[in-house]
């Protein structure tokens, strides 16, 4: 995903020389989100840009984005897709879905990313490439481009964001790194870290009923006729270079996305 917004969030971000300053917070997600994306083609030019636009700003958050990519830099680019692929697509827990940590395979997980999408359009804006609303990647740009409805919409969701980060360390993946930054640029919330613990403990939720589709005409709540079971989450082989998918309400996150442009 290339997110215009990313020169404008780091101009922003040259005047205020403060590490928590609005402006470095800008940047900040500005940046994570075109690094959390899907590593496409352009994915060391991207590199190179998240580095040079986090030069010189102030504080440990751009300083560890810029290792990460001197990191990543050196892994090469198959590699690089089968280890975003095996960390992102292969667990509950480390999905950049923000919405099933909470509301898992159920009607209420509908109902969430209809809100995000009224949320974004209230604001002039809509996610490219047809991913879905709660998708790290969109949530961050958003938040690079209305700072301030970005921001609460992170904060609302820092037990996902904590359990992903969580989930990340304990995986040792470098996107660890990513999370963590992203996590230090919100205040510190008690109840959502107790949301976390309990998240971690009992995982997403699922409900054996119909799902409202994501996408219904006007938002309305569609449900089967009967109880439907919802199957586990399945994993296959990605072709990252097939046409785009994503995974909505009813449909766990793993499903292929497709190389991102």
């Amino acid at each position: 995903m290339k997110a215009p917004g990313l020169p404008e969030a780091v101009k922003s971000a040259r005047a205020p020389k403060s590490p928590k300053g609005p402006g470095v917070r800008r940047a900040l997600h500005a940046a994570t989100g075109l690094l959390l994306s899907y590593p496409g083609e352009d994915r060391r030019r991207t590199l190179a840009e998240a580095t040079a636009a986090l030069h010189g700003l102030p504080g440990e958050g751009p300083a560890a984005v810029r290792r990460f990519c001197t990191a990543m830099a050196s892994v090469p680019d198959r590699e690089a897709a089968e280890q975003y692929v095996a960390t992102f697509d292969r667990s509950r827990h480390r999905t950049l879905h923000l919405t099933y940590c909470t509301d898992g395979d159920t009607r209420r997980r509908g109902a969430s990313l209809v809100r995000l999408a009224q949320l974004y359009r209230a604001h002039g804006w809509e996610p490219a490439d047809g991913e879905l609303p709660d998708f790290l990647p969109v949530v961050l740009e958003f938040a690079a481009r209305c700072p301030d409805a970005g921001l609460d919409v992170l904060c609302a969701h820092r037990a996902a964001l904590t359990v992903l980060d969580d989930a990340l360390t304990a995986y040792g993946s470098p996107y660890a790194a990513l999370s963590g930054v992203v996590l230090g640029t919100l205040p510190r919330d008690r109840n959502a870290d107790r949301a976390a613990a309990h998240a971690r403990r009992q995982g997403p939720p699922t409900e054996s009923v119909g799902l409202t589709p994501y996408g219904a005409p006007g938002g309305a709540a569609t449900t089967a006729p009967g109880p439907v079971p919802l199957p586990p989450p399945a994993f296959p082989p990605r072709d990252r270079t097939a046409g785009r998918e994503h995974p909505g309400a009813g449909q766990p996150p793993g499903s292929p996305r497709g190389a991102r442009r």
